[in-house]
């Protein structure tokens, strides 16, 4: 016998038709004009998770969409709302089936927009299974995610976007030793049988402009939504890679030289410009595995039904308006 707190409860939830209609409301208005504050907070939310805290748990529920609805991940298989200090632990027996499985997910799912309490402004912000008309992005991640991703991926010509990327990209490179090396791997991109990733590479440079094969490696970086991030680490700069959705970062032997770095050697005594550095040899970076498991750059959103990767679309995007096939 339920109790009467436990009906009043029950009726303060509302149906699904009422959540998703109220989340559309929210995010078709402030889709594009979500707040900046309202970004950052999302975003330290997210960092709070890691992969020694919150590994290989299903893409519907992944660290993405947990940040959005107000999780931290403060400790193993833990997640919990600062707002109103709910928690919910997230396990999965490693003997489970399938349709277990599918099964718990959605129950963690649903508790990702009902565990919070009542007075939580987290509290049943449904959890959406529709998206904007001819929005590759669910609405309520792109209310919260990077506004350049968001552009990129819902722009119907990317090229301006993704030109000024490999800008980025070359311009830091050149800070260093001015390459990076790409390790591309037809399976990974699921190419066609026909297509070479070295065929694809070619195609993508010349369709933004980029015709030289040292430069290739930007676009394909560019087109994967890897972006450079300079760090200082013993008085050199070192080039960074990271991904603004996934916070994925992959560090690559390009190291600048630091002119005002005067402390190690005695050349400098006398006249001689101090030795730049020795420089670490170059390994190669795949583009693809490099973000994180569940990231929509290589997944998509399954938890919206699509599991085409941002990075296809993109692509798709490019090409058709060069007239060139569509990436399968």
């Amino acid at each position: 016998m339920t109790t009467e707190n436990e009906n009043a409860q029950q009726d303060c939830l509302p149906q699904e038709e009422t959540l998703l209609t109220l989340l559309d409301s929210v995010t078709k208005e402030n889709r594009d004009g979500s707040s900046q504050a309202a970004r950052r907070a999302y975003h330290e939310r997210l960092v709070t998770f890691q992969p020694a805290t919150y590994f290989a748990k299903p893409a519907s529920i992944s660290p993405l969409v947990c940040a959005r609805f107000g999780w931290t991940n403060p400790s193993q298989d833990l997640i919990v709302c600062q707002k109103c200090q709910a928690c919910v632990a997230i396990t999965y027996h490693p003997l489970l089936k399938a349709a277990d499985e599918e099964r718990i997910t959605a129950i963690y799912k649903e508790k990702l927009c009902t565990a919070h309490k009542v007075t939580c402004p987290f509290y049943a912000s449904a959890f959406p299974t529709t998206v904007l008309a001819n929005a590759p992005i669910p609405s309520y991640l792109a209310s919260v995610f990077p506004q350049d991703f968001v552009t990129l991926v819902e722009q119907s010509n990317p090229k301006p976007l993704l030109q000024k990327r490999v800008h980025s990209l070359l311009d830091a490179a050149r800070k260093g030793d001015g390459s990076v090396e790409v390790s591309l791997d037809a399976k990974d991109m699921e190419l066609q049988e026909d297509e070479t990733t070295e065929m694809f590479a070619s195609q993508l440079s010349n369709t933004l402009g980029y015709s030289k094969e040292t430069e290739q490696w930007a676009c394909i970086l560019a087109l994967v939504c890897w972006e450079p991030k300079q760090t200082r680490q013993s008085n050199k700069t070192v080039l960074m890679l990271q991904c603004p959705v996934c916070l994925s970062q992959r560090g690559l032997p390009i190291q600048g030289y630091d002119k005002n770095d005067n402390s190690s050697s005695d050349d400098s005594s006398v006249g001689l410009p101090p030795p730049k550095r020795p420089k670490t040899a170059k390994q190669p970076m795949n583009p693809i595995t490099g973000h994180r498991l569940y990231c929509p750059v290589i997944c998509g959103f399954p938890c919206s039904g699509s599991e085409v990767p941002a990075w296809k679309t993109i692509a798709n995007h490019l090409f058709a308006n060069t007239g060139t096939s569509d990436v399968d």
